[in-house]
């Protein structure tokens, strides 16, 4: 006679958990710092999903990750969505998320407070989270009038000006910034 269980705890027979290790949560935060999502699939696993225009950073963090269920990245073309009665014109993306997890519902729990991301107070400031989150959320500014600075931006439209201030401090102070 079969064992009774809930899709989750028989996902969870199937296929286990994935342990993350130190280096992976660093980058889970920082993909989770731009523009990833963590996603609530059951009450006990969640997935990590990344969309973005350049898929090779998708294959770069895909693998890099290297869960032990590797979904396959999807590709959707450059077409026009019409949006609120006007046509606009959307890049192509890249998607790709991870299998489902009860350790990724723990980040889940980190991330996001009544449904709206947070920066945990752990967040997970170094080399390899910055490079995650450049990656999927930053861009690069050009010096104006003439001067010849270069100087990165992080995109943090999604947080609170308390979150900005708590990572601007982080940043300069494990001096990944200067």
């Amino acid at each position: 006679m079969g064992v009774l269980r809930s899709p989750e705890e028989n996902n969870e027979a199937l296929f286990g958990d994935w342990h993350l290790t130190e280096k992976q949560i660093s980058i889970v935060d920082g993909l989770l710092l731009g523009d990833a999502t963590c996603v609530s699939t059951t009450k006990r696993s969640s997935i990590i999903s990344l969309q973005l225009v350049m898929g090779e950073v998708v294959k770069y963090y895909r693998d890099l990750l290297a869960p032990p269920r590797i979904n396959q990245i999807s590709y959707t073309p450059e077409n026009a969505h019409i949006i609120m009665g006007r046509v606009c014109q959307c890049k192509p993306l890249w998607h790709w998320s991870t299998g489902a997890y009860p350790s990724l519902h723990h980040q889940r729990e980190r991330w996001y407070k009544n449904s709206k991301k947070i920066v945990p107070q752990d967040v997970r400031i170094n080399r390899l989270s910055v490079l995650a989150w450049y990656l999927g959320d930053g861009t690069l500014s050009h010096g104006r009038s003439g001067k010849a600075s270069i100087c990165p931006i992080f995109m943090t439209n999604g947080f609170t000006e308390e979150d900005v201030f708590f990572l601007v401090t982080k940043l300069v102070t494990v001096q990944v910034v200067k």
